[in-house]
Parts: C-alpha cells; structure tokens; sequence
C-alpha cells in the first residue's frame, strides 16, 4: 500500500527522460484536452522494459471497450486457448426404428457464434444418426446462465440495434434478426414464427429510399417497415434485435427437421433436461481463441458477455450471473500476478456500461501479463492496423502490422490499449483513456499522433494519410464496386462534419442526393464482404447505425 500511495504521488504527470517521452509531452501539452481528463501508461514491453510514460495512471475513468481486454484474457488464462462451448442434444426415450418415442433435450451452453449454418449440420448429423421423427416435445434448457425474458440492454436510444444485444445460455445468430427486401418482398434468414412483419413498402415508387424500420416490442412483437423501393432497387439487408435468441433458434432447428424430412409435431417447452435423459451428440463451437479475436478485432459486445458469463459458469458452477462472473474474472487476473483488480470495476463484462470504471495502469499490468503468456497468439486477437478490426483503417500505411490494439468508445470517451512496434523493433506497452467531451475529435487526434511517435522512433511521419487531411476535395475512390456503408442521412447541408470525419480518418465516400435527402456513403467496395470488413470500423467510429447498401 506505501508503494502504491508513493506511486500515485509521484505519477500523476511524470516523463521519463529521452526525445521520445519529450515529443509525446508536448503532443499531450498542445492538444487542447486538459491533462486533467487524460491517463496514459506507456513502458517498453517486457519485465525489464523501461517505463516511459506514466500520467493520472491511478485515476478512475471509464473504459467503455477496452473492457473487453481483462474478459477475454481472463476466459484464455482460466479455460484455455482451446475451450469450446457446448450444444448438447438428449432425449428421454428409445429411438426405434429412428422414430424418438419421447422428447428431444437442447441444453444450451452459451456458444456465442451459434448460427444458422450450425442448425443445419446439427440437423443433418440427426438425420445421419438414423432419426425420422419425433414423437414428444422439444424442450431447451437455458439454465447455464440465469435466463432473462429481456431482448435488449437498452444502453442507448438504438435499442434495437445489434450491439444491445444480450446474452442467452440458448444463444442463436447473435440474437438478431436480418430482414432481406427487395420491393415490397421481405424475407427473413429464418422462419422465425415468433414476430410478426406488417409490410407498408410502396413498390410503385420511382424511389430507392433505405427501408424504415419501427419494432413494436411486446410479447409478441412486430416488425413495420415501410418506405418507396421499387423493385429495381436490388436487395436490401436489415440486421436488428427482435425476437428472442432460443426463440429463433427453435423456429430455425424445426425448419430445417421439416427439410431434412423428419417429422415434429410437438411443441417447444423451456425447461431442463431431464435425469432419465441419455445424450445423442455434442455440437461444438469455435475454439475460445478464435472468439476471443472476433470479440476484439470487431469489439463484438455481445461475445464479451457470451465469454464472461462462460467464465462466471466454468468457475462457480451453473447458472452464471454477473456477480459469478465478476469474482471469476478478478479471482483469475489476482492469481496470475495482477496487483491492481481494486482499480477495475467491470459491470458485464463487454464496456458497454456507464458504471464501469478502471485506471491505465491495471491494463498495462493485465497487456503484460498477455504478451507474457500468450505472445503473438495474443497480439493477433486484437485489431491489427491495416489488417482487421477497428482500426484497420486508422494509421498510416507504414504502421501496417505495427499496431494491435483493443478500442474504446463511448459518449466522451475515446480509450485505446495495445501494444506498438517501433522502426528498431522495440514493442511498447500502450494505454490512453481520453475522458472528455472532445475525446472522439482531439483525443482521437491525440492517441494517434503518440502511437505514431512510437512507432516513428520520436519523429513526426508524414504520408499520404496526414496530407489527405488537407486535402479539400470531396470524394476521393480508389476502387470500384457497387456496395457502400451508409454513415449518415441528412434533410440539409449537415453532413459537412461528417465529411470532414471521414476526410480526417482517410475513408473514401460519396454523398447521394435522393430528393431532399443527402446520404453520406462510404465506399465503393467490389463485394460485400469487403464491405463488411469496414462496417464494424464505422460503427465505432463514426456511426454505431451504419449498415450496407448496394448501388
């Protein structure tokens, strides 16, 4: 304690000696952002690695994505790289003649990348197995996370919107629902019989408005879209939260038995699985590994909680609940060496909390900890710059495979931790929280203009990247295609800011005129996927709404 109360002393704004902390002084100095609202920890990687920065690194603030950083390490040192959940399959009576006198047991096990594609190899290993029919019940089991009725967090005014998404021991295509229209024909990925669609599209229009979505939540819910799309128009893709995870997984599983030509006439029952029931096969997910690169290249919010639950029930036993998984993930980090768990306050688990709390200086203990166990498996499950995830397109194109950092972002707040590798090898250890309400402009700035100097060994790097800040035209493409990331939607000249974003963050775009309407769209990209690459990047940054448009 007389070494922390020393520390705390003695580090609110001390700068090592050297260029390099001399030039990321006057970065920090010149910024506009009070020092006040900023925390920074930088130090050479490694035990031995220098410390070279240290600023407010005690002080509380929050960490909004950056959270995301002691979940899934804590889930990798206590479960290991290679954990798979579990989908498993029982039943309570005898198969005879591949008719299952009896009901059908699904015990969900919170896979967080459960989809659609899993359904249809699980029914077929059914259908391999000799099964015809089935004669009882389908019953779910959603006990390994205590089961919530609610469909969203509510964290923000985008309620329904994917990122609010929250967990389900039952857990199925992320808890979303992707509405595929094209005129005034919807269809939906699933059969999903649980919501109801009122369709109001005028396909008679001329006009290739982007479909108007209301969701009506109740016990029932329903989907209203409507808007002028003609059938020229080409297919648009909506992605929202509107039923029930287990919900869809149902409808989706009975669709492809009616497929797969095995009968089912019972019912879906929520329960659990019964003592007499034997297990029929396992389906596996991913390994934890490969979930924890998606939850923090993309900042998947819903992955992070799917994960910290996970850990909650893997310690303590099922059902998991926040407070299982918050003493799991401080009890793994204090046994590994993390001195620092008082100054880290987690709420779920994801950062998407306003109550969630924690200082620079526990993430450059737990970013030390993770280069020490798991090395470059580690570096390659965060973003890498150039390469994927959230700031593939933020530095310029000689910090290419230099950078691997976890992002943070929510209102006033703009966090990043990782790691930086400089022109002569050395790898550095990085956070900086910017809490403050030009944190997503200056702060931004700011945090890229240090990891720059750490990368430049000190000196200032000039490249197409910063000159194209400058650059006064409008739309600049580099590439062809005819899918887009729409970003904004304005009744008037507004988008000017929006633009400016976009130039400052070196995205190449178009602004569409559609009668009084101007949409900003960012692109053009040869195919979806590419496109799909970006969104996650956009919707951090720029728009959390963003979506993709064919033209």
């Amino acid at each position: 304690m007389i070494i922390r109360i020393l520390a705390i002393l003695g580090l609110f704004f001390s700068f090592s000696f050297g260029d390099l902390a001399s030039e990321i002084e006057k970065k920090i100095a010149t910024s506009g952002i009070s020092k006040d609202n900023i925390s920074i920890s930088i130090k050479e990687t490694g035990t031995n690695g220098k410390k070279l920065i240290g600023l407010h690194e005690y002080t509380s603030r929050t960490p909004a994505s950056v959270m995301k950083i002691p979940t899934t390490l804590s889930a990798l040192l206590e479960l290991g790289e290679g954990f798979r959940w579990k989908t498993e399959f029982y039943s309570d009576g005898s198969i005879d003649n591949g008719i299952l006198n009896g009901n059908l047991f699904i015990k969900g096990g919170g896979d967080p990348a459960l989809c659609t594609e899993d359904v249809k190899n699980i029914v077929s290993k059914l259908k391999l197995v000799g099964l015809k029919a089935i004669k009882g019940n389908i019953i779910i089991d959603r006990n390994y996370f205590e089961p919530s009725e609610k469909r969203s967090a509510y964290f923000d005014e985008n309620p329904y919107s994917p990122y609010n998404a929250l967990p389900d021991a039952m857990m199925f295509n992320q808890n979303t629902t992707t509405l595929s229209i094209n005129g005034d024909c919807i269809d939906c990925e699933v059969d999903d019989k649980s919501f109801d669609i009122e369709n109001d599209i005028n396909s008679n229009s001329n006009r290739c408005d982007w479909p108007k979505v209301k969701i009506i939540d109740s016990v029932r819910p329903k989907v209203i879209i409507s808007g002028n799309i003609a059938q020229k128009c080409g297919t648009k893709k909506i992605t929202k939260i509107v039923s029930k995870s287990y919900l869809t997984f149902y409808h989706s599983f009975r669709e492809n038995l009616a497929k797969n030509s095995i009968n089912f006439d019972g019912r879906l029952v929520i329960g659990r699985v019964s003592s007499e029931s034997r297990k029929i096969f396992t389906h596996y997910s991913k390994s934890l590994l490969e979930i924890v690169g998606e939850t923090n290249k993309d900042s998947n919010n819903l992955f992070a909680r799917q994960i910290f639950l996970t850990l909650g029930a893997e310690m303590f036993e099922s059902p998991s609940n926040l407070d299982k998984s918050r003493k799991a993930v401080y009890q793994t980090l204090q046994k590994n060496g993390i001195n620092g768990t008082d100054m880290l306050k987690i709420e779920n688990g994801s950062g998407l909390s306003r109550t969630a709390k924690a200082s620079t200086i526990v993430f450059e203990e737990m970013l030390e900890l993770a280069y020490a166990k798991f090395g470059h498996k580690w570096l390659n499950a965060l973003s890498i710059a150039g390469i994927d995830g959230t700031i593939k397109t933020r530095f310029p194109s000689d910090l290419r495979n230099r950078v691997w950092m976890k992002t943070g972002t929510v209102k006033n707040v703009k966090n990043i931790a990782g790691y930086v590798k400089s022109n002569d090898g050395k790898l550095y250890t990085v956070v900086i929280f910017v809490n403050d309400s030009r944190a997503h402009t200056v702060g931004f700035k700011l945090e890229n203009e240090i990891i720059k100097l750490l990368a430049n060994n000190g000196s200032e790097y000039v490249d197409d990247y910063v000159e194209y800040e400058k650059d006064s035209v409008v739309t600049k493409t580099v590439s062809s295609g005819n899918y887009f990331i729409q970003v904004g939607s304005f009744a008037s000249n507004s988008s000017a800011s929006l633009e400016r974003k976009l130039k400052n963050l070196d995205y190449d775009y178009k602004v569409v005129t559609s009668g009084n309407v101007k949409k900003v769209l960012v692109g053009p990209y040869a195919t979806k996927e590419n496109a799909s690459k970006n969104l996650y990047d956009l919707r951090e940054q720029i728009n959390p709404e963003a979506f993709i448009v064919t033209f």
